[in-house]
């Protein structure tokens, strides 16, 4: 079996029931909207081996900026500009297993903070709202059917430290040990041939 391709002349293709039949052959594009008992179904159908299911999916929206309290809706990507004033963005207030929210920074969550709110759910199992005040963040929500989970991405690196202070000065090392004592010098004579002792003065007095 070839894949088949439908057109974007063709808008939507509607199924009643749960079309079953042996394991899929080939492929299914569907350009247009996929309508399942009049319901417009962001997922996607594949073969369990016996019959054809359905299976959840999200549709992801363009990046939109917001700059004041919103409240979101699965599948939105949002760049909060916060530079004008912290505000809230809410989850969706029914969310569904895939549901998914992306939300990154578009000034400076450390100067003014971003508040998430729960909106009746609960965000890694706890009922609080998140407040985001870490600059620089991307965050994921995703529902897994109990609770919201949060996937984040840190910020750019920052600046290098200063160098540290120079270290101390080690230890002085003992002093060297004494020379040898040269040798004696030998005798001499003077020009009458008297015999003289190098190394001694002599004291002439009267």
């Amino acid at each position: 079996m070839s894949s088949i391709t439908l057109s974007s002349l063709l808008q939507a293709i509607s199924v009643v029931g749960t079309p079953t039949g042996p394991a899929a052959l080939g492929n299914l594009t569907v350009t247009g909207n996929l309508i399942a008992n009049g319901v417009y179904s962001p997922g996607y159908f594949y073969s369990n081996g016996t019959a054809f299911v359905s299976g959840s999916g999200v549709s992801s929206s363009n990046w939109t900026k917001r700059t004041a309290n919103y409240t979101a809706v699965s599948g939105d990507r949002i760049i909060a500009d916060t530079s004008s004033g912290s505000f809230v963005v809410s989850l969706p207030s029914s969310p569904v297993l895939g549901s998914l929210i992306q939300i990154t920074d578009g000034y400076n969550f450390a100067a003014n903070s971003l508040t998430v709110g729960a909106n009746g759910s609960t965000i890694e199992s706890q009922s609080e709202d998140v407040i985001v005040d870490i600059g620089k963040v991307d965050l994921e929500f995703i529902y897994d059917g109990l609770t919201w989970q949060i996937i984040s991405t840190m910020g750019p690196k920052g600046f290098t430290g200063s160098a540290g202070s120079a270290g101390v000065n080690g230890f002085t090392g003992s002093s060297g040990s004494v020379g040898f004592t040269g040798s004696a010098g030998g005798g001499g004579s003077d020009s009458a041939g008297n015999a003289r002792v190098f190394g001694y003065s002599m004291i002439f007095g009267g």
